[in-house]
């Protein structure tokens, strides 16, 4: 049952971390055109950004199975 809490308190990081990447994906989509006039750079930004995403929600997301296979070890395990 420690390592089940242990691995929730970890959590919040994550999900702090993938609030403010979606909101930086959110601004980005929204003011891009204002922010840079070169295609070329904001094709940069948005690949850049993506890649971001993607890994601050892979590691919450394998935070989440990891935090969800302690809790039901912690529970139907001995």
């Amino acid at each position: 049952m420690n390592r089940h809490a242990e691995l929730g308190h970890m959590l919040l990081p994550w999900a702090i971390g993938l609030f403010v990447v979606a909101g930086a994906e959110w601004a980005w989509f929204r003011w891009r055109e204002r922010m840079l006039s070169s295609p070329s750079a904001r094709r940069a930004v948005t690949a850049a950004l993506a890649v971001v995403v993607c890994a601050v929600a892979a590691g919450a997301l394998v935070l989440i199975v990891l935090i969800g296979d302690s809790g039901a070890r912690a529970v139907w395990g001995g």
